[in-house]
């Protein structure tokens, strides 16, 4: 049991004699500093072995292209069209992304990914609501050993209003 930042998989096996496994250590970071943790491996009936983990982040610096998101008026229950909305990575090392949006009215593609070196992240967001209201949210980037992005989202969803002339 430690930090929970370095997870073994598989956490229990069974190694034959004069052979070996692979364990796989997955590194997750809380934040833009390294680091470290000493996994202890106990093996039943022989001496414990230390394994000690060190994990280093990269540093990230992200920002989105535009400051606000906004659909206008759409109709309810019609899908809007697809807006755009770009982040650029401002340093040489790649950055990690992960999309977090609790508004089930917004779809947003990809939801993860990496944005190479100096280069954009290009998302299609599209907005459909079943209820007529005014809607005020937020979409969320996580960036891996970055601040968190964030761009507001505005959209009004509206009954149409519609008049049928007769002859």
């Amino acid at each position: 049991s430690g930090t929970g930042l370095f997870i073994p998989s598989p956490v229990e096996d069974e190694i034959p004699a004069k052979s070996s496994k692979t364990a796989k250590i997955t590194f997750t970071p809380n934040g833009p500093k390294p680091d470290e943790e000493i996994l202890t491996l106990k093996i039943e009936d022989g001496n414990n072995v230390d394994v000690k983990c060190n994990g280093i982040v990269n540093d990230a610096k992200c920002i989105f292209m535009e400051k606000l998101l906004d659909f206008g008026n759409v109709p309810v229950g019609i899908k809007s069209k697809d807006e755009i909305i770009q982040i650029k990575n401002q340093i040489r090392s790649p950055a990690i992304f992960q999309v977090q949006c609790d508004c089930e009215e917004i779809s947003i593609n990809p939801v993860r990914g990496k944005i190479v070196s100096e280069s954009k992240a290009i998302f299609n967001v599209s907005f459909l609501s079943n209820v007529e209201k005014e809607f005020n949210s937020m979409i969320t980037v996580n960036i891996r050993g970055g601040k968190p992005l964030q761009i507001p989202v505005r959209a009004n969803a509206i009954i149409p209003d519609v008049k049928i002339e007769e002859e």
